[in-house]
């Protein structure tokens, strides 16, 4: 009759060859695989013992068998130790990052081409043009289809200068300079920092489930500022040219929140690619205090709150990567 050890032995050298290829699994794993098999191959000839060889062991006082016959359990515990290895490199990545970037399109007020003073409108154009979006994501999976996620993003939008080139010409005359007949001015650029968190749904649109439906949900806070802009007016009447500038306006952190909707497809275990399209939103405001030093009376400071409303339409392609 064969012993436990010579069964165990042969079960270990059937299971090593049947399903341990080199490159089953990830580093890690590997690495406590080949620890695991020279813990086995050093007990691998302790389990060649038959029950007989125990009884005459015991009899003749054989001090060596005896040792190797108590080394059988040895060789049991690593073949387990073996199954777990395995079966854990078989289970499902909880965490993945992905990276995405495409293009951004302004929407609402953020994306308006008239420009009115603050005074006349307390929620100015944005005169942000189509821009970049540049969007990443830290994710676990609480269950197979849901969980949470970290997304921070940025975003850059140039200004369309036409709208302040229209409206200094319209009241340069009342700031005490000749009446522009043509301006010229060089804006520079929104850059919107935003940081969120939330949650996301995923729905296999196919029985392999390589490709699904993502939906993410996300709130947080964002942060910009106003850009600074330079211009040049000239006056034909006066036959003169002027030049002024107006700084850069650093705005509130502000609450923010992203809707997205996108496919994500497979291409291996690890590694997916992902077409996504979200919708951004936030509102900050501002203090200003105006004062009137050309007016022909005298006008008391005024101080009035400022709205911006940052509206995005992004769609994006990306990468991600499960681990």
């Amino acid at each position: 009759m064969l012993s436990v050890g010579r069964m165990a032995n042969d079960l270990f050298l059937q299971y090593r060859k049947k399903v341990l290829p080199a490159d089953c699994c990830s580093w890690s794993t590997r690495v406590a695989r080949q620890f695991v098999i020279g813990l086995l191959d050093y007990f691998l000839n302790c389990g060649n013992i038959e029950d007989q060889d125990i009884a005459v062991a015991t009899a003749t006082n054989q001090p060596s068998l005896i040792t190797a016959m108590k080394k059988i359990p040895v060789l049991l515990t690593g073949f387990l130790l073996l199954t777990l290895v395995l079966h854990a490199q078989e289970g499902e990545s909880k965490y993945f990052v992905e990276l995405a970037a495409g293009s951004s399109f302004p929407i609402g007020k953020f994306g308006e081409r008239s420009f009115r003073s603050p005074l006349e409108d307390d929620e100015p154009a944005g005169l942000a043009k189509p821009g970049l979006q540049l969007q990443a994501a830290i994710g676990y999976y609480i269950a197979e289809n849901f969980g949470v996620l970290l997304s921070p993003g940025y975003s850059i939008h140039a200004q369309d200068g036409s709208g302040y080139e229209e409206y200094l010409k319209q009241n340069t005359g009342g700031m005490g300079a000749p009446p522009a007949s043509r301006v010229e001015v060089d804006a520079e650029r929104w850059k919107l920092l935003k940081l969120m968190a939330g949650g996301f749904l995923v729905t296999p649109l196919t029985m392999e489930e390589d490709l699904v439906l993502q939906t993410k949900i996300t709130a947080g806070a964002c942060k910009t500022a106003v850009p600074a802009f330079n211009f040049n007016a000239y006056s034909d009447q006066a036959g003169s040219s002027y030049a002024g500038r107006t700084d850069e306006t650093s705005l509130n952190w502000a609450f923010c929140y992203q809707v997205s909707l996108g496919l994500k497809y497979r291409l291996n275990k690890r590694l997916h690619v992902l077409f996504d399209v979200n919708s951004f939103n936030a509102t900050t405001s501002k203090e200003y205090t105006f004062t009137f030093p050309f007016s022909p009376n005298p006008v008391p400071a005024r101080t009035e709150k400022v709205k911006y409303r940052l509206a995005e339409v992004n769609i994006m392609a990306g990468v991600g990567f499960a681990f």
